[in-house]
């Protein structure tokens, strides 16, 4: 439009005869703009007062991007003819395009008051009332502009164009639908209607009408520049480059789209080819200050901090006020942290341009970063209002709510996103997370199967819907979920351990139990298998009620081997509300691990320790971040300092070029230089995802790229090639960085090389494998536990992610429970309770509480062991121990009252029967009735008798005892009893009293200490009165599973001085649930042989 006002105004003002001035308008039309500026500034200065030649040199200026030079030239226009309407309203055109918006405005005013019914000047004019908040002013011009001129597509397509800047976006299609009825074949048209589209949501819809436009004007560098923002705005960044080198290749010399090109290659990491384009265009326009703007940008992303500083400072002096200038100021300004500056400059923005969205929205982000959230939000809340279809304060809202763990909110924003835009594979996982969090399952696996559907080449969301399935016992669902996971990966460990667990509640063990051995031999070597692996195989063999299997299982994992549990961590934020960890609570972390004895170590010591050539202190952890993230090195590094514990880094080599959000080189070499961080590799350029077929994306490591102009996939060699190249360019780039490193190691790109997620090549763990051991010492995935130990494959070192809502005593808790070693004694408590051997139980938990551990599972189930061997008192206070530690868990709660009613009063019976090989036999029915008090435990029984001998008469007898047991300490137990006992025949009554004690010594073994003294119970005995003194010695131990063994020996003196020496030597195997049997030897040695000394 503005190209044909200028060819028109050149026609009626060209002079005639002028033979250069005719050569400079050939010149134009061969847009040849440089060479015909050369050849219109000599006629200017020939002749300064031609408004034709200061029109055709605004032009010239216009079309090279020099538009600082066409004001100059056209604001000689006005001077000259200061009442000419024409020259006024092109002037106001230009000074708006610079966005002087004040003296723009100020010449539209002039023009209406020469002109007020021009038709051109009250366009220009309403233009201003727009961008100054006048609209309902604006509204109304134009309204009474297309009632007189109906039919006038220049106001007709004004009027849909500015309809569509005051957001009545509905208004302007209705009047670019009516041009297109005028005349269908208007590129403008097509064009404006498309913009408009896009500003609806619709935006599929605009850009296949823009690439019709380009399919029937191949060169149309409107509809190219159009498509090229519109991948821009949608983050397609590959695709705008794209187009951004189509333009370049119709038009090289074009300043406005070098510039674009260059923001393209800044947004795509590479700032030094960004930096070469804005030379050339600075070549163009050494004095435009959007020129200046991008060159500082590219400075600023190749960490030139100081050097884009000056330009930008140097701009704000030359225009003070200018909207762009003052963006890139706070933008900068924000990105170097100087946030309460930059918020001022947008402060400044916002009031001045109240608007504009773009200012408007990352003036809420900057709020929000600074820890003003009522303000962000109710922002956020003021755009989506304005534009419900502008999914990105929607999306904003939808974060924060998550963040906060608000999921109505959440859930509400998420919708209203969803009416805005259609969702995405991101928000549709995004949004079954939230409906998990509120327990609504079905709408949760709905929203996993969209999202599935959305991304085929990521198993995020098919591990969180199989997970959601577990979870609501729909065991066949979930099944069938993981096998489907498995055609996409058959070399997926976690959808595998998935179906061990599902086989483990279907009840077939023995299948888990399977299961599990293949995860097992996808190891190098036995050895290597992870402990948690052992002792999962171990529990389930246990759970089949063969405890002897799954102990001898169990031994691969119960040496005591010095481990190493490793952290991971992403960002550290100093706010509360966000998607990382807050510096508060990273800071009560590391607190905890240093009260419960940890010492952070370096690689270099974890090296050494491998190597076999250190020794690591008793509780060592290595910490870990990923990314070389700038919030993690400045967040956390106050804390480490504080804390006197240290971390790794590992770095990403192309973050450098994408600074601030990852650290430069210069940072990362600062944070070095403290001491407390050690820096190793995470990726060079493979911390990306790369396309694997039409549409999708997956991860670099894991999968075969596809070759879009070759429609195929690479061949494994090609992949493999690229693979290698990453890592071993990688190694040499890092070295060059850091020569002093005596050895590099590798943290995988999102933990993740073909070992668990989506990958199309089945050999990629091989390969990464392979050149993992050809290039580094070390590397690093995660899992739920993060410990290692010496056997652990070196190459595949394990790291815990720890959840931003880990509070630093749960922390310490997991590292407890999760240790190898730990584990597997746990576990081998466990086994001994089931077997009935609960005293060695008592022993091995013994041993783990010297070793630290207190948390809440240990002493439930060291309360456990303790009731099994009748130890009320202990078994009641581990529970009550417990549940104070997790008053959330109401096993513990059970457990405790459980406890108590079996240390109640209760009351039984019992038979007591015995015969020998000289006839002698006794049968009792006895009353039982027992209570706990405390440490104290009581036990009474009483009841009628019978003794029968050969060749002698029978002796009724009535019995009434007590017995009474205390526990000084856990290990000791003393007790007493006393027994009265009234006999038939005439005979005297006999009494019993007798103590001692117990004692659990280590390995479980059991030592007791009697004395006592009674009637010997035979009929020859009561009728002869003898009595005896006994002094015992009983060592019991549990020399394995289902096996017991004693050892006693006993000296008793009877009362006409004779002795007796017994020895017993008894072991037994245990059947079933209670029922043992086994072979008892026995010598006694006496120097009699009566039979009244004979005791059953």
């Amino acid at each position: 439009m503005r190209a044909t006002l200028a060819a028109l105004i050149v026609f009626l003002w060209a002079p005639a005869g002028a033979a250069n001035y005719q050569e400079g308008l050939q010149l134009m039309k061969e847009k040849k703009y440089q060479q015909a500026i050369a050849l219109f500034e000599d006629l200017a200065e020939a002749d300064p007062g031609s408004s034709e030649v200061l029109m055709s040199l605004g032009w010239a200026y216009w079309h090279a991007g020099e538009l600082d030079k066409a004001a100059h030239s056209w604001g000689l226009l006005v001077k000259l003819d200061p009442r000419n309407p024409g020259f006024l309203r092109l002037l106001s055109e230009l000074e708006f395009g610079r966005k002087e918006f004040d003296r723009s405005f100020a010449l539209a005013q002039r023009a209406m008051r020469v002109a007020p019914r021009d038709r051109d000047s009250q366009l220009i004019y309403a233009k201003c009332l727009i961008h100054f908040g006048r609209h309902q002013e604006a509204v109304d011009l134009l309204d009474q502009l297309a009632a007189r001129l109906p039919d006038d597509p220049k106001v007709q397509f004004h009027v849909a164009d500015h309809m569509a800047q005051l957001g009545r976006l509905e208004t302007s299609l209705f009047y670019f639908d009516k041009l297109l009825r005028m005349d269908p074949r208007n590129p403008a048209y097509r064009r404006g209607r498309a913009n408009v589209l896009y500003g609806l949501g619709y935006q599929e819809q605009a850009i296949n009408e823009w690439k019709t436009l380009l399919a029937q004007f191949p060169n149309d560098e409107k509809s190219l520049i159009n498509l090229g923002w519109a991948s821009w705005h949608s983050k397609k960044f590959p695709q705008a480059q794209v187009y951004a080198k189509e333009l370049l290749r119709l038009r090289r010399d074009n300043p406005i789209y070098l510039k674009f090109a260059a923001n393209i290659e800044i947004e795509l990491g590479n700032p030094e080819e960004a930096l070469k384009l804005i030379k050339m265009a600075s070549r163009l326009l050494p004095e435009d200050k959007d020129v200046a703007l991008v060159m500082a940008k590219a400075l600023f992303h190749l960490q030139r901090d100081k050097e884009a500083m000056e330009i930008v400072e140097a701009l704000a002096r030359r225009f003070a006020d200018h909207p762009s200038v003052l963006y890139h100021m706070a933008d900068f300004l924000a990105q170097l942290d100087r946030k309460d500056q930059a918020l001022a400059y947008f402060d400044k923005l916002v009031a001045a341009y109240p608007t504009n969205l773009i200012y408007r929205k990352r003036w809420a982000w900057l709020l929000y970063q600074t820890g003003d959230f009522n303000k962000a939000i109710a922002e956020w809340k003021r755009l989506a209002e304005r534009n419900p279809l502008d999914p990105e304060p929607l999306m904003r809202l939808a974060d924060d709510a998550y963040n906060r763990r608000s999921w109505e909110e959440a859930l509400h924003w998420m919708r209203e996103l969803a009416g805005a835009q259609a969702l995405d594979a991101v928000a549709w996982y995004r949004l079954a997370r939230i409906y998990r969090e509120m327990g609504r399952y079905p709408q949760a696996i709905q929203a996993a199967d969209k999202a599935i559907e959305g991304d085929q080449a990521s198993l995020a969301a098919a591990f969180f819907k199989a997970e959601i399935l577990e979870q609501t016992e729909d065991w066949p669902e979930a099944r069938k979920s993981y096998e489907s996971i498995l055609t996409r990966n058959p070399n997926s460990q976690r959808a595998l351990m998935g179906l061990a667990r599902i086989a483990e509640m279907e009840g077939d063990l023995k299948r888990s139990v399977k299961i599990i051995r293949t995860v097992q031999k996808m190891y190098f070597s036995r050895s290597t298998v992870p402990p948690q692996l052992v002792v999962y195989e171990a529990r389930l063999l246990a759970d089949s009620r063969t405890e002897e299997k799954a102990h001898r299982v169990l031994k691969r994992a119960l040496k005591r081997r010095q481990s190493i549990p490793i952290l991971l961590y992403h960002g550290i934020s100093s706010l509360d509300r966000t998607d990382q960890v807050s510096q508060a609570v990273f800071r009560n972390q590391m607190k905890s691990l240093r009260k419960e004895g940890y010492t952070a170590v370096t690689l270099e010591e974890v090296d050494k320790f491998f190597r076999g050539v250190g020794v690591l202190p008793e509780k060592p952890i290595l910490i870990t971040f990923d990314d070389g993230r700038t919030d993690s090195f400045k967040n956390a590094d106050p804390i480490l300092q504080e804390t006197g514990l240290k971390a790794t880094m590992f770095i990403i080599l192309a973050g450098f070029r994408r600074t601030p959000h990852h650290a430069s080189l210069r940072d990362i070499k600062y944070w070095k230089g403290t001491g407390r961080w050690e820096i190793q590799l995470h990726a060079n350029e493979g911390h990306v995802y790369i396309p694997v077929g039409p549409g999708q994306k997956a991860r670099f490591l894991a999968n075969r790229q596809w070759l879009a102009e070759q429609n195929r996939l690479e061949t494994v060699d090609e992949y493999r090639k690229r693979v290698e190249t990453e890592y071993s360019e990688g190694k040499a780039k890092f070295l060059e960085l850091f020569p002093e490193k005596k050895f590099v190691a590798f943290a995988f790109p999102f933990g993740d090389y073909g070992q668990d997620e989506f990958t199309n090549v089945p050999e990629a763990v091989a390969i990464n494998q392979q050149m993992m051991q050809k290039y580094f010492a070390y590397a690093f995935v995660q899992d739920n536990t993060g410990y290692n130990t010496a056997l652990t494959k070196r190459t595949e070192l394990y790291r815990l992610q720890v959840p931003k809502t880990m509070s630093g005593d749960s922390l310490a808790r997991h590292l407890a429970l999760a240790e190898p070693w730990a584990r597997a004694k746990m576990l081998e408590g466990a086994l001994w309770v089931r077997t009935g051997q609960p005293h060695r139980s008592l022993s091995i938990y013994e041993q783990l509480s010297r070793y630290g551990l207190n948390q809440p599972e240990f002493l439930a189930a060291w309360g456990i062991a303790n009731q099994r061997a009748g130890k009320y008192y202990y078994a009641k206070k581990f529970f009550t121990s417990a549940a104070r530690a997790d008053p959330e868990n109401p096993r513990y709660k059970y457990l405790f009252e459980q406890a108590r009613q079996n240390a109640r009063s209760k009351v039984g019976g019992q038979v007591d029967a015995f015969s020998d090989s000289a006839s002698r036999q006794t049968m009792k029915f006895l009353a039982t009735g027992g209570a706990s008090i405390g440490r104290l435990s009581l036990k009474a029984w009483g009841g009628p008798g019978r003794y029968s001998e050969s060749g002698l008469p029978d002796v009724d007898a009535r019995e009434g005892a007590v017995e009474a047991r205390i526990y000084p300490a856990r290990r000791l137990e003393v007790f007493g009893s006393f027994t009265s006992r009234q006999f038939s025949q005439g005979l005297s009554p006999s009494s019993y009293y007798g103590g001692g004690l117990a004692m659990l010594l280590p390995k479980g073994l059991r030592l007791t200490l009697r004395d006592g003294a009674s009637h010997v119970e035979t009929v020859a005995g009561l009728m002869r009165g003898r009595k005896f003194r006994s002094d015992s010695a009983t060592v019991e131990w549990d020399v394995a599973m289902n096996w017991e063994a004693s050892a006693s020996y006993d000296l008793l003196r009877f009362n006409d001085r004779n002795q007796e020496y017994d020895a017993r030597f008894r072991l037994t195997r245990r059947l079933m649930g209670f029922l043992w049997a086994g072979y008892q030897f026995w010598r006694g040695d006496s120097k009699r042989i009566e039979p009244e000394y004979w005791t059953p």
